[in-house]
């Protein structure tokens, strides 16, 4: 019917696993083992941008990018545990669009956005 949004190609609670499990994955892997891990994700991301129409995969893509995001925010970066809190500002401080140096220590503007 009219208005009415086309079916998904997932529901919506598997987006959401594979967001958290990404999220995971950053807080395990992100510096010390896989430095460009938002690059990778935001390129991932925008690989289907590239044509002129979307495809539904296109849109779950997106939808799982920013449930990856959102698992970011909520379950590393707001509630750091006390382990973690270096790695949490460095993860918050690439989502506000800063790059770690080469050293992987210090961060630096992003001027490549």
């Amino acid at each position: 019917t009219d208005g009415e949004a086309p079916p998904s190609l997932a529901p919506s609670y598997v987006k959401t696993k594979i967001g958290v499990c990404m999220a995971l994955l950053v807080r395990a892997d992100f510096v010390s083992s896989w430095n460009a891990a938002f690059d990778e994700l935001m390129s991932h991301l925008l690989s289907g941008q590239q044509k002129q129409q979307l495809d539904p995969m296109d849109m779950v893509r997106e939808e799982v990018y920013l449930r990856t995001l959102e698992a970011i925010c909520d379950d590393i970066v707001d509630s750091p545990e006390a382990g973690w809190v270096d790695q949490c500002h460095q993860i918050k401080d690439i989502m506000r669009g800063y790059r770690l140096a080469a050293d992987g220590g210090n961060i630096a503007p992003n001027t490549s956005m």
